[in-house]
């Protein structure tokens, strides 16, 4: 039971890592507010959709493979 907590928990933390690498650039581009658009002109439908993504970072090793097959295409 704790390899399987510890596995899942490692995982999750992987989960961040696109996340750092995709903060980090947008940080080094200075393109952050190029990122946001218009998304924050309707606050509440930004925020439902952040929080509905934000599920997905529980899933474990979703967010990378999400990415790998962003960054294939």
């Amino acid at each position: 039971m704790t390899l399987a907590l510890g596995l899942y928990l490692i995982s999750l933390g992987i989960n961040y890592v696109p996340m750092l690498i995709y903060a980090v650039t947008i940080a080094k581009n200075d393109s952050a507010w190029v990122e946001i658009g218009n998304e924050l002109d309707d606050k509440r439908q930004a925020m439902a959709k952040y929080r509905r993504q934000s599920i997905l970072l529980l899933v474990p090793l979703l967010v990378p493979i999400l990415a790998f097959r962003k960054a294939q295409r």
